[in-house]
């Protein structure tokens, strides 16, 4: 029958003499067999395939390692296993009739798969930037589109000529070392300064010395102005500032959105006229407390300082003497309100051209 081996054992005997009997005897040999084949290394998540090889068995008993059992008697068992780690798959085989059993055991090592991340990326229109994935050894994108190479964990995104808007998404196949694979999903959006923000490039005047410039930016909300050198500003990050102009003044500012997406650089060149300036003085003023021309003084620009400023009535009586520190004139006379008049005034005044000093003659109303 089959799974039976008949051994014949022939045993020869010779006597002293020399005579020769030989006895042959038959032995039934009962062959029962355990036997499958399976992989050595699978990775988690993947298919364990046993392929049953045994002889002469009535009865199957399988165990995985993983505390499940199986007394199928198919040919191809499968079975997945939930966690990575070293299995001992054993396999018992009987036969009753025979009175015959057997057993075979395999190792199987399952694999941990990779870790894989991915990861939504802001990239700047017109720029080229990095797109990453981890968790792996080996990376592969799909699709290509604005890939430089769909390969390796960092990749190159071409954003140039794009439009602001646009999205894309790639799934990114991460394998360890074992060739195990796990799946992210990495997004690219294109994101910029609106089209609509527009700076000047370079900004190039002359300055009466002693006078203020005031840059002059569009204001936008989510924008970061950056201004350098930052020790001419009291606030390096206002949309704009106000300057004092005594000697030549380089600096620039550049605007950045909430993403990182710079725009070009301003440059200012303010340059210096010492030899320009004006004086002058208002022609009437109201001091009846409303806060509004409530005080005259002398004005213009290209001044460095106010040396005298002095008031008289129509009878020449002088009513007040500015000084430097304190040039303008509140309209009272010994603490009590002035007249509504004509009044007159002389100023003298330095330039930061130290060769001139002006003297301004005038009238002017005090109304109420």
């Amino acid at each position: 029958p089959s799974g039976t081996n008949f051994l014949t054992l022939n045993l020869e005997l010779t006597t002293k003499e020399g005579c020769v009997n030989n006895i042959s005897k038959s032995i039934r040999v009962k062959q029962v067999l355990a036997g499958f084949f399976a992989p050595s290394e699978v990775c988690l998540n993947d298919t364990v395939f046993i392929t049953s090889n045994t002889n002469n068995v009535q009865d199957v008993r399988y165990e995985f390692g993983d505390g499940q059992v199986s007394s199928s008697k198919k040919q191809v068992l499968k079975h997945l296993y939930k966690s990575p780690g070293t299995y001992t798959i054993k396999q018992f085989v009987s036969n009753q009739a025979e009175n015959c059993s057997d057993q075979l055991q395999k190792q199987v090592i399952v694999n941990p798969l990779p870790k894989a991340k991915g990861g939504t990326f802001q990239v700047c229109i017109d720029q080229i930037d990095t797109l990453s994935a981890s968790g792996g050894s080996s990376y592969s994108w799909s699709p290509d589109t604005l890939l430089a190479v769909p390969f390796g964990a960092n990749v190159r995104f071409s954003a140039i000529g794009d439009s602001i808007g646009n999205r894309y998404t790639y799934k990114v196949a991460v394998f360890n070392l074992k060739g195990c694979r796990d799946t992210a999903t990495v997004v690219a959006n294109i994101v910029g300064l609106d089209s609509t923000i527009i700076l000047p490039n370079l900004f190039d005047t002359l300055i009466v010395k002693g006078d203020s410039f005031t840059t002059q930016l569009p204001e936008y909300p989510g924008l970061i102005y950056n201004w350098t050198p930052k020790a001419k500003f009291s606030c390096s990050d206002c949309p704009n500032q106000t300057v004092e102009v005594f000697t030549q003044q380089e600096f620039a500012v550049e605007v950045t959105d909430i993403f990182g997406c710079t725009n070009q650089a301003t440059d200012y060149i303010l340059r210096v006229d010492a030899t320009k300036y004006s004086l002058d003085v208002p022609d009437a003023f109201s001091p009846n407390g409303d806060g509004i021309n409530d005080e005259i003084y002398p004005q213009g620009w290209g001044v460095e300082s106010y040396e005298e400023f002095r008031v008289y009535n129509r009878y020449g009586e002088l009513v007040f003497t500015g000084t430097p520190d304190n040039p303008a004139w509140d309209g009272t006379v010994n603490g009590k309100p002035a007249a509504v008049d004509t009044y007159y005034f002389v100023v003298r005044a330095k330039m930061f051209d130290k060769r001139i000093r002006e003297i301004l003659h005038g009238e002017f109303r005090l109304i109420r």
